[in-house]
């Protein structure tokens, strides 16, 4: 009896905590999405994009670039309207924006453009460098509202936006690493003042997030750090990328929207990224210029110390990158080489 009693109440206890966990899952769950739209997080800029695409009555842009962190220093949007007869132009680069993370955002660019710039590496339009479309773009993608239209499917392949498909509960568990990461935004935004984080939320023009330069010391250990290793030798065109780039092209001339590839500078200080590599490709870009689908080719524009470290241009790079694209684009000569 005093057995049956004992486990009776052990089992009473066990089975009140497995409640509370249970309970405590569900509801941590569902609150996911309200702390996701609030705490800040490395892709917090994807909410301002969205949001400014969705707002058709307000913003009426006729310009829209996309690409990474070095297109968010490289183009100061406000700089380039100037020189463009003062058309609206909008930096909607964020933070490792890939292709494919941008062909995400084209269901939404309004009827107001007339030309999309798409930013890129060298590397990603070259054989073997096809980074995926990660879980954790998707999923703040769908934190934040976004659903894909068939036309994206189109663009991107169906596997690549099947898992906005997923019911929302497993999603929420897929995204529930956004208090840890807010964190280390609070906290390296406290011990980076170098960075400026805090324009990622608010800037459509010139949202340069790395506006000083570095000591040699850091600069040359940076440089070290983000050597592409195997070295980029020889360039050879990657057939999955030109695939998305042509399939966007489609769908952006069928609305009369030009659509332009840039291929970003690259930092001569950068040695295994080789000259070979770099010939290659501004030979290269050229031929692959078809129906709507133009490239500028800006790999060998910049010199080294027009970089705050290995990737991000400083204020004198941004200066010179505005100017030729305003140039380009202004005489739409872009499959052009700069040496």
């Amino acid at each position: 009896m005093v057995f049956s009693f004992v486990s009776d109440k052990m089992y009473s206890k066990l089975f009140k905590f497995l409640m509370a966990v249970i309970i405590g899952i569900i509801v941590s769950n569902y609150l996911v999405p309200v702390f996701y739209k609030y705490l800040p997080g490395d892709h917090s800029r994807t909410k301002l994009i969205l949001e400014t695409l969705k707002q058709r009555e307000k913003y009426r842009p006729q310009l829209l670039l996309f690409g990474n962190s070095t297109l968010m220093c490289g183009i100061d949007a406000k700089r380039l309207s100037e020189k463009l007869d003062d058309q609206l132009v909008f930096n909607l680069a964020s933070a490792g924006q890939s292709v494919l993370e941008s062909s995400l955002y084209y269901q939404h660019v309004p009827d107001s453009v007339h030309t999309v710039v798409q930013f890129m590496k060298a590397s990603h339009l070259s054989v073997d460098n096809f980074p995926p479309l990660s879980k954790e773009v998707k999923v703040n993608f769908y934190m934040y509202g976004f659903r894909p239209e068939p036309v994206t499917g189109e663009i991107l392949g169906k596997k690549q936006v099947a898992y906005f498909s997923t019911p929302s509960f497993m999603i929420n568990f897929d995204a529930r690493s956004v208090l840890p990461t807010s964190i280390n935004i609070a906290m390296r935004q406290i011990l980076r003042k170098d960075i400026n984080l805090k324009k990622l939320e608010t800037e459509l023009f010139y949202p340069v997030t790395h506006p000083h330069k570095m000591s040699r010391k850091k600069y040359r250990m940076r440089i070290k750090q983000n050597e592409p290793v195997p070295p980029l030798r020889c360039f050879k065109t990657n057939k999955k990328m030109m695939a998305v780039l042509k399939k966007a092209a489609r769908f952006f001339g069928q609305r009369r929207i030009s659509y332009v590839v840039g291929i970003l500078p690259i930092n001569p200080g950068l040695q295994n990224i080789t000259e070979g590599f770099k010939s290659e490709a501004s030979l290269t870009l050229p031929t692959l210029n078809g129906e709507n689908l133009k490239f500028m080719d800006f790999i060998n524009l910049l010199p080294e110390e027009d970089f705050v470290d290995h990737t991000h241009p400083y204020r004198t790079g941004m200066v010179k990158l505005t100017n030729r694209l305003a140039n380009l684009l202004k005489h739409k000569d872009y499959a052009v080489s700069f040496k």
